[in-house]
């Protein structure tokens, strides 16, 4: 099959790319929670660029799974795991590496992805609930003289960079 050394190539470069990925957003990560915001937005372009490439090679990839689908008289809905179990034991087995490869990247980028989000919501929660004690007529908590909670109107808070 022609398109199997391109299809593995493709998988090998979307791994590399995706650890690099994993570890860029380690150091914005780093970035937040040292807060250096001048190099954030930096590191935001660099991580959308290399996004708009991992997309592009996850796409040529579905495209040349497809082909291999097709050429392998695969059924459409077949899994890839499916699909390679047609292929000859040592081009299944390095199929299977390399896909394995492939999935540990993800994994490992989920967990970044899944750290980031988290510490962002505590930082945001927490300042959030400083900012309403020491400014509940600005974060929208307001009562009532029967003692409810009431809406403020929405006002723009400018803080220090430093907080």
């Amino acid at each position: 099959m022609h398109n199997k050394p391109t299809l593995k190539s493709i998988m090998e470069k979307e791994t590399v790319l995706l650890a690099r990925f994993a570890d860029m957003q380690g150091h914005l990560q780093e970035i937040v929670v040292e807060r250096r915001w001048t190099g954030l937005e930096k590191t935001i372009g660099s991580l959308q660029k290399l996004s708009e490439r991992i997309e592009e090679l996850e796409q040529k990839r579905y495209r040349l799974f497809c082909t291999l689908k097709a050429s392998l008289g695969a059924n459409e809905n077949e899994t890839f795991t499916q699909v390679i179990s047609r292929l000859a034991f040592d081009e299944r087995q390095e199929m299977m590496n390399l896909y394995r490869k492939l999935k540990i990247a993800v994994i490992r980028l989920k967990g970044r992805s899944g750290r980031l989000g988290y510490y962002v919501r505590i930082l945001l929660d927490s300042t959030s609930q400083v900012l309403g004690e020491l400014f509940p007529h600005r974060k929208g908590r307001l009562y009532s003289r029967f003692g409810r909670t009431k809406a403020a109107a929405e006002e723009s808070i400018v803080l220090d960079q430093k907080f």
